[in-house]
């Protein structure tokens, strides 16, 4: 259960189940998600910057999106103590992990899993260079990428856990669409496949860096044709290295991921017994693609009250380990009425809805060198100008609507949404998606999805249908879910 911190005192923050969740991030920055109705009795308690907790960690909200009925909350981790302590100048030399975060770390903070790290580093900008006007955070991130250890933060007791996702190996866990998956989704990427790559180490004072040339059979560089047989080539430098023997084992390994498309899975997997993890090593069974590759988990959407609904991101190469602040600059906060910025905002949606349902081109219209105006030009000829005195066409003020929310779909008779007596008469656009299918019973998956949806201006009622057929892993029957919800935006003019 969540709860909300206001003052002193912590109030239980009751939502359902599926109206939370975790989103586990590779480099542990952990987010907490939730939903509620803008009736809800904790509501007028939320605010920025207020601290929640789910019992394993502590959280301070950072966005608060109210809109149609419903309020979306998100919160990060609570690493304000990382954030205090400045520095105009930082640099470390030839330091164990663990002393350079015995050198930053904010009171009553202590670091575990750091006695496996044993090398000694620089934090550093650069070559001599030492980080500038920087916090405690951005040189934990910087030594994260300079020890190649990712860090996971439990905020309620100030620990930071040191995690080494290469010591991961294969679980023995199978993922499949026949057993635990209920959909896949894939992204490939060879955009920066690379197959030969030279490698470069640190410089000497007459500029010359260490290279592999002399433990490589006199070669600067080394092949990987796992994927390809092509020869694309690529320059890598790091100034930390000093032998030729570090830098080839560095370049060997660095060569291995980029030699390899990038292909990355999104699944919605089943419970698994509650044993799935960041950074664990899967075996994946790509049917459709005949794939079988072990996969590391990279992220992980957490329900932890309903782990029917998890989704996790594997992948076969792992996200480059890099820190995750990289510098701190003042924002310029410029304040605008909420009636203009209201206009401003419904302005530019209109014109996203006018652009792409209608066809047409966009002209900026100038005046003394300066832009002006924006002149739309619809198919039909017709034209709709956007300018400081707000939004027409034809010469006529644009009616701009909005409606959007949540609606329960029977599978059978669908469902329709009443809009206001002022949407009579007025063109529409719908946009829906799925937004959860509740199945007859837990061995149930999706087979097949279809949604549509039709305007009725005389009466200003937007219906919506969904067809939706659910396979039964028990009998091998295709059945009928028991609800479909869907979100719907409606816009009208």
């Amino acid at each position: 259960m969540l709860k909300l911190y206001n003052g002193s005192d912590m109030y239980p923050l009751q939502i359902n189940e599926t109206d939370w969740y975790i989103e586990h991030s590779y480099d542990g920055y952990d987010t907490l998600c939730f939903e509620i109705p803008d009736s809800h009795d904790m509501y007028p308690y939320l605010a920025e910057e207020a601290r929640i907790t789910d019992g394993d960690n502590l959280y301070a909200v950072k966005q608060i999106d109210d809109h149609g009925g419903y309020v979306n909350v998100t919160c990060s981790i609570d690493l304000d103590d990382w954030r205090e302590r400045f520095w105009k100048s930082y640099r470390k030399t030839d330091s164990t992990l663990q002393q350079v975060f015995d050198d930053i770390k904010p009171q009553g903070w202590r670091l575990e899993g750091a006695g496996e790290i044993t090398n000694h580093a620089t934090i550093e900008a650069s070559e001599g260079k030492g980080l500038e006007n920087t916090t405690a955070e951005v040189i934990l991130g910087r030594a994260s990428e300079v020890y190649g250890v990712v860090f996971n933060f439990d905020a309620l007791s100030k620990v930071v856990h040191v995690v080494d996702p290469s010591r991961y190996t294969p679980s023995g866990d199978y993922l499949t669409d026949e057993l635990n998956l209920k959909a896949l989704g894939y992204t490939g990427s060879t955009k920066d496949l690379v197959t030969r790559l030279y490698a470069y180490g640190k410089k000497d004072n007459d500029g010359n860096p260490v290279t592999i040339a002399s433990v490589n059979d006199g070669k600067e560089y080394l092949d990987n044709n796992q994927y390809s047989d092509r020869v694309i080539s690529a320059a890598w430098n790091d100034e930390r290295y000093t032998s030729p023997e570090s830098l080839l084992a560095a370049a060997r390994e660095k060569l291995d991921a980029l030699s390899y498309p990038v292909r990355s899975y999104e699944c919605d997997v089943r419970n698994l017994g509650g044993n799935m993890f960041m950074y664990k090593v899967v075996t994946l069974i790509d049917r459709k693609r005949k794939i079988r590759t072990d996969h590391r988990v990279v992220a992980y959407k957490e329900y932890p009250k309903a782990h029917f609904y998890d989704v996790v991101t594997l992948s076969a190469v792992p996200p480059k380990i890099e820190g995750t602040v990289k510098s701190i600059s003042a924002e310029v906060e410029q304040k605008i009425s909420t009636a203009a910025q209201t206009a401003t905002d419904a302005a530019l949606e209109a014109l996203q809805v006018i652009t792409g349902a209608m066809g047409g081109h966009v002209k900026i219209l100038m005046e003394n060198g300066l832009p002006e105006a924006i002149e739309i030009t619809h198919a039909d000829g017709s034209t709709t100008l956007a300018n400081k005195d707000g939004l027409t066409r034809g010469g006529n003020p644009y009616v701009y609507l909005i409606q959007q929310g949540t609606l329960d779909i029977d599978p059978e008779s669908g469902g329709s949404v009443q809009l206001p007596n002022d949407w009579i008469g007025h063109e529409a656009e719908i946009c829906v998606g799925v937004r959860n299918v509740l199945p007859q019973d837990e061995t149930s998956v999706l087979h097949s999805l279809s949604l549509d949806s039709s305007w009725d201006a005389e009466h200003a009622r937007a219906q919506i249908l969904a067809s939706c057929d659910m396979l039964s892993v028990g009998t091998g029957e295709l059945i009928a879910p028991k609800n479909i919800e869907v979100n719907y935006c409606i816009i009208g003019r």
